[in-house]
């Protein structure tokens, strides 16, 4: 074994066992049984600095399984820990969701009764990282059930249409497709792909577009902790709806507002290039492509 991957192993036991001494988030596993010998699985989840995340809720489901069938299966201890016990053997999906539905993560596990060589029928699964959610705009047309819905096979993540229009479903970051489940119909409405988390994806193939903004009005000079007013030009989106806009300033990104006009100041002296992106307000989904940049010393 390599003396770095010795190394990881050396601080990884460590922690679980902390973990697992102190039974953070320990649960019997529910639901659907897959076979009849039992074994355990355990893990840690962590936000993107590494902190372990409290009450943060998992669920197993069968990735075989084109429909969605899936059971609570723990919730995190204080410090991020959990451990499903009575979990029968099998493959699963295993998701996780932060309390504030913002954050989440997808893996797919394999858990065995076969004991390990120090006699532990526990799958150690070390530390997940919760990361922004996927957003899939997707189309449904011509839906007379409305008892159906759309879903990722293998997973919980669905949500149930009540008329024929546009959806956003909210997932982890995966490599999968979005499919619809009508009677005893089941659709694909996207292809199979690999979609990154917090990125947006639109597959409604709609014709509406938005012009790139440009900044006209601004400094290019100016002194650390003074407010100054950047002014980008108004575009318009045929058919007419309202714009949102935002500007980066180069350290960190305004919010979204209707108003073309921001006022920004600059607490560190240094070079920023500010840029502004417009998108509709009715389609959050369609954006513009950003500006070029303007260049900005601050002394």
């Amino acid at each position: 074994m390599k003396k770095n991957s010795l190394s990881r192993l050396i601080i990884f036991f460590p922690v679980v066992a902390f973990c697992m001494l102190y039974h953070c988030g320990t649960y019997s596993a529910g639901g659907s049984e897959i076979g009849n010998p039992r074994t355990t699985v355990a893990g840690i989840v962590a936000d993107s600095t590494g902190a372990g995340v409290a009450s943060a809720t998992l669920y197993l489901t069968d990735p075989l399984t084109s429909l969605p069938d899936s059971f609570v299966a723990a919730h995190t201890g204080p410090d991020g820990c959990y451990e499903i016990t009575g979990l029968p053997t099998g493959n699963y999906n295993l998701s996780a969701i932060a309390p504030d539905g913002n954050t989440m993560f997808l893996r797919n596990i394999t858990t065995t009764d076969q004991p390990s060589e120090n006699g532990d029928t526990t799958l150690y699964l070390g530390t997940d990282t919760l990361l922004p959610p996927v957003t899939i705009l997707v189309s449904v047309e011509r839906c007379a059930d409305t008892s159906a819905f759309i879903f990722i096979p293998g997973t919980i993540f669905r949500t149930r249409i009540d008329s024929c229009g546009e959806y956003a479903l909210r997932c982890p970051a995966m490599i999968a497709s979005v499919n619809l489940l009508s009677g005893d119909s089941i659709q694909a409405l996207t292809p199979v792909r690999n979609f990154g988390a917090g990125e947006s994806y639109d597959f409604t193939a709609r014709a509406v577009s938005v012009p790139t903004p440009t900044l006209s009005s601004g400094i290019v000079t100016g002194t650390a902790g003074r407010d100054y007013t950047f002014i980008a030009n108004e575009v318009t989106i045929d058919p007419p709806q309202p714009v949102d806009y935002r500007f980066d300033w180069g350290e960190t990104v305004s919010l979204w507002n209707s108003s073309p006009e921001r006022t920004h100041a600059w607490n560190t002296a240094g070079t920023y290039a500010v840029r502004v992106q417009a998108r509709s307000a009715q389609d959050t989904l369609i954006l513009s492509t950003w500006s070029d940049t303007v260049t900005v010393t601050i002394r």
